[in-house]
């Protein structure tokens, strides 16, 4: 749940909006923002990236630590700031934040630590956030307390990141916080941030109602043929009459790789019960089958193509995904990611 708070509070939207930077001795006050630095365990450098593009856009330089940095913006944009050897993949302190024309953002701390946040308006609003955010890590509290806060602060623009965490967390409050939201903000300077976030949370439920269509309970599974692990053409079918759990991972997915040691326990526990059919997804032929084999994975596997439309078929969202699939060949239950209730489901089937 601390990843879900970080996501809001520093402002990772997902949005795909990008700097506009021009000269800043071109640009008026209300087209700039302004950032200072007091760091400490950092370098004489940093970079200003635009995070959705991977690409460099301003240095910093840094002395004892402290600079101060203008950049030229004509709307609100995603900033990260990092250490330059972030573009080799290196670790190195990054942060991340809305980039406010007008503002001023003060940052402080542990470059490699904790970043404190400062300065005007929007930046002493989002401090008011975070604060309130302390503490809590259920995905009812968080959604509690943002709903409170746009409703006690309608005209606060840091309500868009609170628009923002509720889409993600809980969609269907999203259009009571919207409401809650003033027309100063969601037609003001915030408003290209508002409309993505609607549209986003649009797109997200067409999608939810794709999945629903494809994975709920009763849903007839569709026949499908891959490579198994020998090279040879194996058809789903061929298993029908058996309870099936379609495993769909891939060796780069550290929570597939995290689950396998209690998927083997329970196909152990329940041999010849259900069938196991692992999709690898996303790797190459050899990275599939050197991870089958460091795994020591004892069911059935066949390999899925990038260019195959499998995942777009049974509108796959998230790795790993496991469908319960019953003898008929209907779907008993989806479950996306390592959750505890897909074992709770195999032992009231089969104990």
């Amino acid at each position: 749940m601390n990843d879900i708070r970080k996501m809001i509070l520093f402002g990772c939207l997902g949005l795909s909006i990008v700097f506009n930077f021009m000269a800043c001795k071109e640009q008026p006050k209300d087209k700039q923002l302004t950032i200072k630095g007091d760091l400490t365990n950092v370098g004489d450098t940093l970079l200003c990236i635009n995070s959705e593009r991977e690409t460099e856009i301003d240095t910093i330089l840094l002395k004892d630590g402290k600079f101060t940095h203008v950049i030229s913006i004509n709307d609100v944009s995603h900033l990260l700031i990092a250490n330059p050897d972030v573009t080799r993949g290196l670790q190195g302190p990054v942060f991340q934040m809305m980039a406010v024309p007008g503002e001023v953002l003060e940052i402080s701390g542990d470059a490699r630590g904790e970043w404190k946040v400062g300065g005007t308006t929007y930046y002493q609003q989002y401090n008011e956030v975070k604060k309130m955010f302390a503490g809590i890590e259920n995905v009812e509290g968080l959604t509690k307390k943002a709903l409170d806060y746009i409703k006690a602060h309608p005209d606060n623009e840091v309500n868009v990141e609170l628009l923002g965490l509720i889409a993600n967390l809980d969609p269907q409050q999203f259009d009571s916080a919207l409401n809650l939201v003033s027309e100063k903000v969601k037609k003001g300077r915030m408003k290209t941030l508002v409309e993505s976030i609607i549209s986003m949370t649009q797109q997200q439920a067409q999608e939810a109602k794709n999945v629903g269509k494809v994975q709920g309970g009763g849903v007839q599974v569709p026949d499908f043929s891959l490579n198994d692990i020998h090279g040879k053409p194996f058809s789903f079918s061929s298993l029908r009459g058996k309870y099936v759990v379609i495993d769909f991972w891939g060796s780069w997915c550290h929570w597939c790789i995290d689950g396998f040691p209690k998927m083997k326990e329970y196909y152990k526990k329940y041999q010849g019960k259900f069938e196991i059919l692992g999709v690898d997804c996303n790797d190459t032929e050899e990275e599939w089958k050197k991870a089958v084999a460091e795994q020591q994975l004892p069911w059935l596997h066949v390999y899925c193509p990038r260019e195959n439309s499998l995942l777009k078929d049974f509108a796959i969202q998230g790795f790993p995904t496991k469908i319960i699939v019953d003898p008929e060949g209907k779907i008993v239950k989806t479950i996306t990611g390592e959750d505890p209730e897909f074992y709770t489901i195999l032992d009231n089937l089969f104990k």
